[in-house]
């Protein structure tokens, strides 16, 4: 089994449909089945089931796609660290964070940038599960999210960026915005419908950490946050956000912040021990002259 085959192999894993996959290679369909089906061979197992109009991974297909995914990431890893060690930092460096702005980390990326012009920062945006699964898989280097869904695992650094609170967000004519002008408890809310979030406050007090390999691809889900924010503007629902993720919310829109204490908690930024290259090393330098300087001007 060679570097092509193993690439290929994962298009066609990730398509599930051998012209999807051939299109995306710029190959011919019968191209990519021919080699498919030479490792296949190879190997001496099944790796797909072929139907009409898609395909199907084996169990064997499902181990070589977790596993193949993790050896190619490896592979550029290397690559970068290999690039890093002869040019410093030259390289880049990747944040996953889940969607939301955050001024702690907006500002030290720009101390980054300043600091290192050369260095490349990409920032992605995704959900919790698949941030985790991007540094665990090598896609990401840095992950930023809540302390309640911190990773909770020894193999994780956590760093506590900035507090936060949850926010009710509502039409601004909602019966909930009188009287709650400077907050909200959670006990006011029990009978109000939550189109969103109602699940955000129980992870406070029953975290769920992500554990496990890579899960193989599945359908995307059409609900969407923007669709919700919509549906708020004409109807009696809340949503229920951390405030670092309201920045992008309607104008029309109240955000009231909920009171409980218990309910407080920090943006935080974790990584994994083992897979400290040397621009994450600086990076985290950075982090750390960041927080020391907003501590000392409190």
């Amino acid at each position: 089994m060679n570097i092509e085959q193993l690439q290929r192999f994962l298009v066609v894993a990730e398509c599930l449909n051998f012209t999807a996959a051939a299109e995306r290679l710029y190959i011919g369909q019968s191209t990519i089945s021919r080699q498919i089906a030479s490792l296949e061979q190879e190997l001496g197992v099944v790796l797909l089931i072929r139907g009409p109009r898609s395909v199907e991974l084996t169990k064997a297909g499902e181990v070589l796609y977790r596993e193949g995914t993790k050896l190619l990431q490896h592979m550029d890893r290397v690559r970068d660290r290999v690039i890093e060690a002869g040019k410093g930092v030259d390289g880049k460096l990747r944040i996953a964070t889940v969607p939301a702005y955050f001024s702690s980390l907006n500002a030290i990326s720009l101390r980054l940038m300043e600091t290192y012009p050369n260095l490349k920062l990409r920032l992605s945006y995704s959900k919790y599960l698949n941030v985790c699964q991007d540094i665990e898989m090598g896609g990401a280097d840095i992950g930023v999210s809540y302390s309640f869904l911190d990773p909770l695992d020894e193999r994780y650094e956590s760093i506590a960026l900035e507090p936060s609170r949850f926010y009710v967000v509502c039409r601004r004519d909602h019966p909930l915005t009188v009287g709650h002008e400077n907050g909200i408890y959670q006990d006011e809310l029990r009978d109000t419908d939550i189109i969103f979030g109602r699940n955000s406050m129980l992870m406070m007090s029953n975290p769920q950490p992500y554990r496990g390999d890579p899960q193989i691809p599945e359908a995307a889900d059409d609900r969407s946050m923007e669709g919700d924010l919509v549906t708020l503007q004409h109807s009696d629902q809340i949503m229920i956000l951390p405030g670092c993720s309201i920045q992008a919310t309607h104008n029309n829109l109240a955000a009231i912040p909920i009171l409980d204490e218990h309910l407080l908690h920090q943006v935080i930024l974790f990584y994994r021990r083992d897979s400290i290259s040397s621009t994450t090393q600086r990076f985290l330098e950075i982090v750390h002259s960041y927080l020391e300087a907003q501590n000392a001007g409190r």
